[in-house]
């Protein structure tokens, strides 16, 4: 017999309740994933940068890198600008600790699935590969941006140091106000998933199988 549960795993500032147990039901609200991520510091705190910024940053390296060819797919930048969404309700954690929690991965996972549904960007369709180039991209100019003592190391691993374009937009995410990178977020998803409706749309020409449209009100 299975006893429900008296209180949540974790609770968000909205009140949401969350289950590991049951993700694939998790109340997901913007309000939520704005507060959390402006608050969440990436690098485990060793480096005065913010998870909001950071998605900004691969936004604007996912849209520098398919203008200039280095990546093909439309929809990465949009994907890039939510692909941590997921952290404001697992954490992160060093990813050379995750292969030691492997429930961990499973849960991060599911919750990382969660997000993409209800926001409209499936997790099926996202480019796997376009998506950790550009990550390690933002890692690396993130590094130089603020002097991380293995900068050179990682460039060495990742790609090679920032171009001049690279460094030149992480100077300008930096200095972006919150409001500012949470509106460039939006901004990129909103598109991506207006993108996705017009192209539904057009298949089913209008069909019983309804709209993908976002609908930010409905989230918080």
């Amino acid at each position: 017999m299975t006893t429900a549960k008296t209180h949540p795993d974790m609770m968000t500032k909205s009140g949401v309740w969350v289950d590991y147990s049951d993700l694939a039901h998790l109340d997901v609200r913007l309000e939520d994933i704005r507060r959390a991520t402006e608050n969440i510091c990436r690098y485990v705190g060793h480096l005065n940068w913010h998870l909001l910024w950071h998605l900004a940053l691969c936004g604007k390296l996912a849209e520098h890198h398919l203008e200039s060819g280095s990546i093909l797919n439309p929809s990465t930048p949009a994907y890039m600008a939510i692909h941590d969404f997921h952290e404001i309700y697992v954490a992160d954690i060093p990813a050379g600790l995750k292969k030691y929690v492997p429930d961990y991965c499973k849960i991060e996972d599911a919750a990382e699935a969660r997000v993409h549904q209800v926001l409209g960007l499936p997790i099926a369709e996202k480019d796997a590969f376009e998506v950790k180039f550009i990550d390690l991209r933002a890692l690396v100019c993130e590094m130089y941006l603020l002097d991380h003592p293995a900068k050179e190391r990682c460039a060495a691993i990742y790609g090679g140091p920032p171009t001049g374009a690279e460094i030149t937009i992480a100077v300008e995410v930096q200095a972006m106000s919150a409001i500012q990178a949470w509106g460039y977020i939006m901004f990129l998803l909103e598109t991506q998933v207006q993108i996705r409706e017009e192209n539904y749309d057009r298949k089913m020409h209008g069909s019983e199988y309804g709209s993908l449209a976002f609908n930010e009100s409905r989230l918080g």
